[in-house]
């Protein structure tokens, strides 16, 4: 069985704005990114630091068309280089964050959001 097949939520391919901080730090500011994809689990954001394995964030971030916002706390549980024809970042780091804390009714909007999109 391969790893899509264990996921419990649909993932989906979903570039959108992440604004996010880490919980616990505190000189810790808000810095906005990009995601990569999304499901009720979790989400994948580009990152130009690298995050070590249980660090906690604190995540916003809205799905198109919705009214309203995510907010969500979530564990980096990896974090993978990429390198990137930026001339000013020349690396960066795909980073996946499991939610640990997010309400039933977020988790419920992005499974909705995912399933209507595959």
């Amino acid at each position: 069985m391969t790893s899509e097949e264990k996921r419990k939520f649909s993932r989906l391919p979903l570039n959108v704005k992440v604004e996010y901080s880490v919980l616990g730090k505190l000189d810790s500011v808000i810095i906005t990114t990009e995601s990569k994809n999304v499901s009720a689990s979790g989400i994948c954001i580009f990152l130009i630091d690298k995050f070590d394995f249980g660090i906690l964030l604190k995540l916003k971030f809205l799905l198109p068309d919705a009214d309203r916002g995510i907010i969500a706390t979530g564990r980096v549980v990896w974090s993978e280089e990429v390198k990137t024809n930026n001339i000013e970042c020349g690396k960066h780091y795909e980073t996946g964050i499991e939610f640990v804390y997010i309400s039933e009714e977020e988790r419920k909007q992005i499974n909705e959001y995912a399933k209507r999109g595959i």
